[in-house]
């Protein structure tokens, strides 16, 4: 996975918006579906792989006053910037943190749900991705909603609208550029029949989509 420093983890929520359309629309549409399946007001934990800043824990915070937090991130300053977050909203009692991949994580107390945003994408499919995901989808209950968000799109047909949107944001030509290198390198999309059967093999449902823009989709799915 794409590892991040103090000084990324820094400045990250600013680039993140920058970098993926709908990125505040996705966050809301995300605690929305949990809402769906999870009553906000009875004890919940929903398991997060790929915590980063903790953008995601503002709106499941609000959304689901029952609910708390299981947290997996192998960087200590997105987890550092995570908990500030979480202080400073008034749900860090909520929260727990792991500093591992989302691959070693084996605890045996059973999650309600879990999430994934614009994570995934990070791990290659050579092996990792199945990892990533049955490690996601093992420690669930049977039922529990699964939910995904990342770039999924490896065809890049989306990309000419994409370079547009990039401009429209403010950036340059330059920093377009830079922005489409850095995902080629560490990004590794998968189109939704792949995500099917490596769902599939993790014991989960077929994928359903709740969210998409341009390339970038959100998919629900839930432990068999």
């Amino acid at each position: 996975m794409a590892t991040f420093t103090q000084n990324s983890a820094a400045d990250y929520d600013i680039r993140i918006a920058r970098l993926v359309p709908g990125y505040e629309l996705l966050h809301g549409l995300t605690a929305c579906v949990l809402a769906a399946h999870l009553p906000p007001t009875e004890a919940a934990d929903i398991l997060i792989a790929g915590l980063g800043t903790g953008r995601e824990l503002a709106d499941l915070a609000a959304r689901g006053p029952g609910w708390s937090f299981t947290a997996v991130d192998p960087s200590l300053p997105m987890l550092e910037a995570a908990r500030s977050r979480a202080a400073g909203g008034g749900y860090a009692d909520r929260l727990t943190m792991h500093a591992m991949e989302m691959q070693a994580y084996a605890l045996p107390a059973p999650h309600d749900a879990a999430i994934a945003l614009l994570s995934a994408h990070f791990v290659a499919d050579n092996g990792g991705r199945a990892a990533f995901l049955k490690a996601l989808a093992r420690p669930l209950r049977s039922g529990a909603p699964l939910l995904l968000v990342d770039l999924a799109d490896p065809s890049g047909a989306f990309q000419g609208a994409y370079r547009n949107w990039a401009v429209a944001q403010g950036m340059d030509d330059e920093a377009v550029s830079a922005m489409f290198a850095r995902i080629a390198t560490n990004f590794h999309p998968i189109d939704e029949a792949r995500l099917a059967s490596l769902l599939a093999d993790a014991g989960c449902s077929p994928p359903v989509k709740y969210f998409q823009a341009l390339g970038y989709c959100g998919y629900r799915s839930s432990r068999n």
